[in-house]
């Protein structure tokens, strides 16, 4: 019989929620950029979700052991906490009109 741990339930589940996710986000950075800039900018978000992708199992491993077993999730707590309140900034600036200057 086959057993099922709950770490690879719990992996596929993430791998589920990126492949899910990143296209989106994809989506969302293409269509809140100037057609003359999308590459730049898709390049760096690949970039920094790639660092976060080693900075943060590193911290919270480096975290855990420094300030105990809570440590990891007050973090992940703080910077999603930050992410959304940018993510809320950038999304009601997006909303807004543009006005253009005519000079």
């Amino acid at each position: 019989m086959l057993e099922v741990y709950p770490n690879s339930t719990l992996t596929t589940l993430v791998a589920w929620g990126i492949s899910v996710s990143q296209p989106i986000l994809n989506s969302l950075i293409s269509q809140m950029t100037a057609a003359e800039e999308q590459g730049q900018i898709l390049g760096i978000a690949s970039s920094c979700s790639a660092l976060a992708r080693i900075a943060g199992p590193t911290w919270a491993g480096v975290s855990f052991i420094k300030f105990g077993s809570s440590a990891p999730f007050l973090s992940g707590t703080l910077v999603m906490v930050v992410a959304l309140t940018l993510s809320l900034r950038v999304t009601k600036s997006a909303s807004e009109p543009k006005t253009e200057r005519v000079a």
